[in-house]
């Protein structure tokens, strides 16, 4: 007799616990069934990678790359470049990408100004395709370097209305100081004071200038340019 109320009280005891674990809206699997697992979601910066798994199943990749544009940039290349006048220099720029299909060309810019060919300066472009990507290599070619050509230099490429820009290449063209405006030939009355004016300019820099008169030496610590001599007066013209 106390068996069977034992049992009877477990058995009460099974049909109360069985909303709790189950609930009003869950749903006993059948035999042939099975349990899917909702679609999971993640994102990055750099792509979407979505994952659907189920039961007995493997996550399946779906990567979206983002714009080629977006993550290509130039290669590292030579950041300052110091050389003598009428020196022949010659300096380039590359950059992976995906195969082209507009013909897209990289340009050179000096100071902001795109640079023209010409018989003192020009540039040569080469396409290197590897695989699913193409290298593109540009040199530019400056023969007798002047003065006027120092200055920044830079790459520039556009893909899909993006433009893609190197960093600079510093150039600095070194060489004897020359003058700019020299002492003009002036009449003067008598006894009346008068100012001479140098000035002239390097690299390198400061430009230091010394007065001469009848190849004597008139100032014996050089003056930064523009130099003024200052004349107190001459008895003659």
């Amino acid at each position: 007799m106390a068996e069977m109320q034992s049992a009877l009280w477990r058995y009460l005891l099974i049909l109360l616990m069985c909303p709790l674990l189950f609930g009003r809206d869950n749903y006993i699997l059948g035999e042939s069934e099975r349990l899917h697992s909702p679609t999971l979601v993640a994102e990055d910066e750099k792509h979407s990678l979505s994952l659907v798994a189920d039961m007995g199943g493997s996550p399946t990749p779906n990567t979206e790359l983002t714009q080629p544009s977006q993550r290509i940039k130039f290669n590292p290349t030579v950041q300052n470049i110091v050389l003598s006048e009428l020196k022949d220099v010659r300096f380039n720029c590359s950059i992976e990408v995906p195969h082209l299909d507009n013909g897209e060309q990289i340009t050179w810019w000096k100071n902001g100004q795109l640079i023209s060919h010409s018989e003192h300066i020009s540039v040569q472009s080469f396409e290197i395709p590897d695989g699913v990507m193409t290298t593109i290599l540009s040199l530019c070619s400056i023969t007798g370097i002047q003065r006027s050509d120092s200055g920044t230099y830079t790459c520039k490429l556009t893909l899909k209305n993006d433009k893609i820009i190197s960093d600079p290449i510093y150039i600095q063209v070194e060489g004897l100081p020359y003058f700019i405006r020299q002492p003009e030939t002036l009449n003067v009355t008598r006894n009346t004071p008068f100012n001479l004016t140098c000035e002239a300019v390097g690299p390198p820099e400061p430009v230091g200038i010394y007065w001469y008169q009848n190849s004597t030496r008139i100032n014996n610590v050089a003056e930064v340019s523009p130099a003024v001599l200052h004349v107190s007066g001459k008895s003659n013209k």
